[in-house]
């Protein structure tokens, strides 16, 4: 029988930072992953967007998670020696005279104007785009390779914790009040990290969980700009030699997580209605995003037995959220401080 710290379900975005934080505090780790190619770690775009366009209003907790995030990915990349983190300046694109005059509002703000750069004028990007009120540069946005980083992570992770490729499978956990038995492993917590299989989870049935599947394309175009992410709606991302993803989609309701024409439909439409290159589609992708009704994170230890932990609800903002969230949850394990009541599990087990 092996013992362990820990044992953590899922390897991607969360399950991987959590188990580079608890590493560090010295303990020993297990971690399950089937690795589907498909999950929504593996195929996001990546992006890191400090203000959303449509109500034009910092992402939630911006100025504490945007500036530990690029702390956090910078000393991977050094750790590792991997470069997967991209600053990069989004476009943000006016969809009317009023919604330019919003931003312009919103510009004067004290608490916004450091993330605002300058504004472009439509004669400045109309060989490129459609854009007829021109557009906003933003700072502290950026995207990360999230398959270099998922890569970089497995290898700088101390204590070298051990990973088993299986699906993990409710029924061979054995639950008990001093610690967890899986197989021919004991464990003194079990922490999930299962992205949006989590809905199936016998053990997290009262949380809320909305999936949300997402649809993207890879397209090639060699008459559009590569130094910034163009977003109005979607958003379109270069990745490097004249390659770009665009996306994505919101669909709830589905019946798998295949690609369907229909997003491949609506994509095309965003792009060709807002770009005036050519473009050729080169790829097309879908995945299941790990959200919840309130659209904020679930982090902390289950009520009824405290051996039992989870770290989800990241949803399309997971590059941003996934390695501050696992920091707290691992300072709350590992060194007993207090868990942000918005995102502690406990909210969705209070009586009435």
């Amino acid at each position: 029988m092996k013992n362990f710290d820990f044992i953590i379900v899922g390897s991607g975005l969360s399950g991987s930072s959590l188990a580079y934080f608890l590493s560090k505090n010295r303990k020993k780790i297990l971690i399950i992953d089937d690795s589907q190619p498909n999950s929504a770690s593996r195929i996001a775009a990546g992006i890191i967007h400090p203000i959303t366009g449509r109500r034009i209003v910092k992402t939630w907790n911006a100025d504490a998670l945007i500036p530990f995030t690029e702390n956090y990915y910078r000393e991977i990349e050094k750790i590792s020696g991997q470069k997967f983190f991209n600053p990069m300046p989004v476009l943000e694109i006016f969809s009317s005279v009023k919604n330019r005059n919003d931003w312009h509002a919103r510009s004067a703000d004290d608490s916004y104007r450091k993330y605002f750069d300058k504004e472009l004028s439509n004669v400045e990007i109309e060989k490129y785009l459609n854009a007829p009120w021109g557009g906003v540069l933003l700072h502290h946005s950026a995207y990360l390779d999230v398959a270099e980083y998922l890569s970089a992570i497995k290898n700088v992770i101390e204590n070298e914790p051990e990973f088993v490729n299986e699906k993990f499978l409710p029924e061979d956990l054995d639950v008990k009040s001093n610690g967890v038995t899986w197989k021919d492993v004991k464990a003194g917590k079990i922490i999930f990290c299962e992205g949006s299989r989590a809905v199936h989870n016998p053990f997290f049935k009262r949380i809320p969980f909305l999936p949300a599947k997402g649809e993207m394309l890879l397209f090639r175009s060699k008459n559009l700009p590569n130094d910034y992410i163009i977003n109005q709606s979607m958003s379109v991302l270069p990745v490097g030699n004249n390659y770009f993803k665009a996306g994505a989609t919101f669909e709830w309701g589905f019946k798998d997580e295949l690609p369907t024409e229909a997003g491949r439909n609506k994509i095309k439409s965003f792009l060709k209605k807002i770009l005036k290159a050519d473009f050729e589609i080169t790829g097309h992708y879908a995945a299941v995003r790990p959200t919840i009704q309130n659209r904020k994170p679930v982090i902390g230890l289950h009520p009824e037995n405290n051996n039992i932990g989870i770290l989800n609800g990241i949803g399309t903002k997971g590059v941003l959220l996934a390695p501050y969230f696992a920091s707290r949850l691992a300072e709350f394990l590992a060194e007993g401080k207090s868990i942000m009541p918005k995102v502690d599990m406990k909210r969705f087990f209070t009586s009435g």
